[in-house]
């Protein structure tokens, strides 16, 4: 009988490219979090629009993670004229992504990007309104140096990945980068107001003693396999599910 496969721990990573901005180091990031065990990498890059931003968002995942540009109340995604990309470029409000990445169902969303914690004239605050949609989020200030977002998206991405708790991932990251300026702005805020964070948390409590059990019959299969001198292995190949 085939023995149902582990899910994946799968992080959406955001990365727009935008020409008017310096290039950020999302290469050694995105090399990094790839050799972590066990996780599966959804990327998104370059000169990204908005309906494959869209298309990202919606893609079941643990973690989604946008690595980018921001400023306070946007992040920062190329610019369309009729003629290609623009040498400025366009935001994505809060409203705006906080109402596609709830379809995705995160765990946690990471907002690496200037400013994402900040709130623009009209007080909107990327982090905030995320907060605000149910789901767990992680702002950075107005300065955030690309010496220490990467390896604490690096660290966060890794404890998470392994089964650590959220906070307690979150300050095992924080402390990995506590020499930097910008450890002092980097916060975590809950999901609150409508729920889906306490559901989502539920969720995986389920999918965790599914995983336990896995390993449960599969140490119980392997042994018997054994005793019977069965080779486990074309057994043990079921067709891969996206679940």
């Amino acid at each position: 009988m085939p023995i149902p496969t582990p899910c994946d721990f799968r992080v959406t990573w955001i990365a727009p490219e935008v020409e008017s901005l310096p290039t950020l180091k999302w290469l050694s990031e995105l090399g990094q979090i790839g050799q972590i065990e066990g996780v599966t990498l959804q990327t998104l890059t370059g000169a990204v629009t908005k309906p494959q931003v869209v298309n990202a968002l919606k893609r079941r995942t643990h973690v989604m993670l946008w690595s980018g540009h921001g400023e306070p109340g946007g992040l920062c995604i190329p610019k369309y004229t009729r003629n290609g990309t623009a040498p400025t470029h366009d935001l994505v409000t809060p409203e705006w992504l906080a109402m596609y990445a709830v379809i995705g169902r995160p765990r946690l969303v990471i907002l690496a990007a200037c400013s994402s914690l900040l709130r623009d004239k009209d007080l909107n605050s990327m982090a905030e309104e995320i907060s605000g949609a149910g789901l767990n989020v992680v702002g950075f200030p107005a300065a955030a140096e690309d010496a220490a977002v990467v390896p604490f998206n690096v660290e966060l991405v890794t404890a998470l990945a392994n089964g650590a708790k959220l906070f307690q991932a979150f300050k095992v990251a924080l402390n990995s980068i506590k020499s930097s300026a910008t450890a002092a702005g980097v916060f975590l805020l809950p999901g609150y107001t409508n729920g889906n964070s306490e559901l989502i948390e539920r969720i995986e409590t389920i999918e965790s003693s599914m995983l336990d059990m896995h390993a449960e019959m599969k140490t119980g299969f392997d042994n018997l396999y054994q005793r019977l001198g069965i080779d486990a292995e074309p057994i043990r190949q079921p067709a891969r599910r996206d679940c």
